[in-house]
């Protein structure tokens, strides 16, 4: 009897065992995500090199928590209007689990805008982000998303004081690491 029910355990716990959980898409995210993308003027105050229309470019690192928390440090890049954007950006994201492979976010940050010209002196500006975006994940680590800020505006400073603006999206790949 105690035989029997050894080999009827015997299966069980290896079948068990041999079950493998699910990906989770949305947890621990650490990773990078290169990207391109397009800012448009939302025309608050003057039209600037800090903003403006510009072609985008650039690399985020995002470090997740199990919690669907996940912090994100990049640094964008901008031609356009004839002028160069720098602008470092950090930025909280939470994601939402919804058991698939799709993986929507939402977040909002801050970044500093440096804008250079031949034709004006250089700008100075803080930009407050509100974004939003979604992941869809072709693997285990390797996603493809998109990111929409709206806005990011914030105080120019340098030459003078006013306010500045842009609606910013990017795409790109997110390489889990």
């Amino acid at each position: 009897m105690a035989l029997l029910l050894l080999a009827m355990a015997l299966p069980l716990s290896a079948s068990a065992a041999s079950r493998k959980e699910p990906m989770r898409f949305d947890r621990g995210q650490r990773g990078l995500r290169p990207f391109i993308g397009a800012t448009g003027d939302l025309q608050a105050g003057l039209s600037t090199t800090v903003g403006g229309n510009k072609f985008v470019f650039g690399l985020d690192l995002e470090l997740g928590e199990d919690t669907g928390l996940a912090y994100l440090v990049g640094l964008h890049l901008g031609t356009g209007d004839n002028a160069f954007l720098l602008q470092p950006v950090v930025q909280v994201h939470w994601r939402f689990d919804l058991g698939m492979p799709l993986v929507p976010w939402v977040g909002g940050g801050v970044g500093v805008r440096l804008g250079f010209a031949s034709y004006q002196a250089t700008n100075l500006a803080i930009a407050f982000r509100v974004a939003m975006g979604a992941e869809y994940f072709v693997s285990e680590t390797v996603a493809v998303g998109t990111q929409l800020v709206l806005p990011d505006i914030g105080p120019r400073f340098l030459p003078s004081v006013t306010t500045v603006g842009t609606v910013e999206w990017i795409i790109g790949p997110h390489i889990r690491f």
